[in-house]
């Protein structure tokens, strides 16, 4: 057998190696993002844990935010958003995945296609920034866009 095929057949193991360890990572790292808290303003119907009733100051609080981001479920289901998350790792490649999440642990945003974002609750954002090891920003406001 010619030297360059044993070559890539033994680097071909290698790079196999690799991408199973990788993908057992992001699992780990789907199990730690399902764990994060939920939000303390929300009350889940136990029978429909996707159910929720939220408080009229969370929503109401501050007027100055932006009250279509505000009114919107998806806003303060931190679940979801937890799940939004999870799904971005997945497609992006692994070698992109801690870049990503420290995207929208600055940013508090995910890039969509077509160019639209996903706008994270400050909490989530506080969340996946103590996850991934930077320090929570007390001074994130809720988003305006």
């Amino acid at each position: 057998m010619n030297d360059t095929v044993k070559n890539i057949r033994k680097h071909t193991d290698e790079l196999a190696t690799i991408a199973k360890k990788g993908e057992e990572l992001r699992k780990q790292l789907h199990k730690a993002i399902a764990s994060l808290p939920d939000n303390t303003d929300v009350k889940r119907v136990a029978q429909k844990p996707r159910c929720f009733v939220v408080s009229s100051k969370a929503v109401f609080g501050d007027l100055k935010n932006n009250p279509t981001l505000r009114m919107d479920p998806f806003y303060h289901d931190f679940f979801n958003q937890y799940e939004a998350i999870a799904k971005a790792i997945d497609i992006c490649e692994p070698i992109n995945v801690l870049k990503t999440l420290t995207n929208i642990a600055n940013t508090g945003k995910l890039k969509l296609s077509g160019g639209r974002y996903h706008s994270f609750h400050p909490q989530v954002v506080n969340h996946l920034r103590t996850l991934i090891g930077m320090p929570a920003d007390f001074s994130l406001r809720t988003a305006t866009a």
